[in-house]
């Protein structure tokens, strides 16, 4: 089994110094990931209003946010071929995660035109379109959005066989059968 590189450390400057965005220890070795590299395929990139990152074995995933979550945009970089490997829509994504070749999300939908509430959806990993269509996952998610904290930065999202579970305000929702 060929081993992966080591990530050591990432630094996420959402306000792009430099144009760089991420600039990630790799086997001891620099690797950036900047704006330039990210406007083809998502023209906001300039305009982004943050968001998180996080690595995936040999992936750095990146989720950034506009016009208060309601645009944004999920991405995957590849260390090990140091290239942009995956765009799709990241529009009030809170948590990703890449499995079986489907990269699922976990958005935070909340805008006047429906009830605030959580929602899950995938697309084929290698999607490189920030607009195209992701397949929703039915899934009820029975947050209470009176008492939901509000909180996103330790919201996660888990999928293994046949569950999806999603990590919220300390308590752990899962979904059986999510029929892959």
């Amino acid at each position: 089994m060929q081993q992966g590189p080591n990530i050591y450390q990432i630094k996420f400057e959402p306000d792009l110094p430099e144009d760089v965005l991420i600039a990630a220890d790799v086997d001891g070795m620099e690797q950036r990931i900047c704006g330039e590299d990210i406007y083809p395929y998502w023209e906001y990139i300039y305009e982004n209003e943050g968001g998180f990152v996080e690595t995936d074995g040999r992936y750095i995933l990146c989720v950034l946010h506009t016009a208060g979550m309601q645009g944004g945009v999920v991405m995957f970089w590849d260390t090990a071929e140091e290239e942009l490997v995956h765009v799709s829509d990241g529009a009030y994504c809170v948590a990703a995660v890449l499995y079986e070749g489907e990269v699922y999300t976990l958005q935070l939908v909340e805008h006047f035109m429906t009830e605030p509430h959580f929602a899950v959806s995938k697309v084929p990993f290698g999607t490189m379109d920030c607009f195209a269509e992701t397949d929703p996952v039915e899934w009820d998610i029975p947050v209470d959005m009176e008492t939901f904290s509000g909180q996103t930065d330790d919201i996660k999202l888990y999928v293994s066989g046949e569950r999806i579970a999603a990590f919220i305000d300390g308590c752990l929702f899962v979904r059986e059968e999510c029929g892959g």
